[in-house]
């Protein structure tokens, strides 16, 4: 499905088809080879002073597009993720007590396991530093 760019306007096209058709009859072909051979590599353009000008108003309407762009962006982050929590299978509130207990139920035993630890490892050093 072809998705349409945000940065691109109609506008943007229609100024950049016109700058075509200006600059068409100022083309001929380049004297440098390609990097592949000797053959030209493409047509090479010519631009007279309205060329330039229609140049420069593209280039500033496609960075006026990319304020309004980044804001496109961000809303469309926020639809995307409003859609994705829409998927996600929240768990029950009976699961969510179970997972609580499991968690402090480990970290009761980790803690004691570290404690014990901890005793038995001074009382070893007092021992031997006397």
């Amino acid at each position: 499905m072809y998705k349409r760019n945000p940065c691109i306007s109609v506008k943007a096209v229609v100024k950049y088809a016109t700058f075509l058709t200006q600059v068409r009859g100022s083309m001929h072909w380049s004297p440098k080879p390609g990097a592949a051979g000797s053959s030209p590599a493409g047509p090479a353009i010519i631009m007279n002073e309205s060329g330039r000008k229609m140049a420069k108003a593209i280039s500033n309407t496609t960075a006026n597009n990319k304020k309004t762009s980044k804001l496109n962006s961000i809303m469309n982050f926020i639809r995307e993720a409003k859609a994705e929590l829409k998927k996600v299978t929240w768990p029950t509130r009976r699961q969510i007590w179970y997972w609580t207990l499991v968690v402090i139920a480990f970290t009761l035993i980790v803690s004691l396991y570290l404690g014990l630890v901890d005793f038995v490892l001074a009382w070893v050093f007092r021992m031997l530093l006397g």
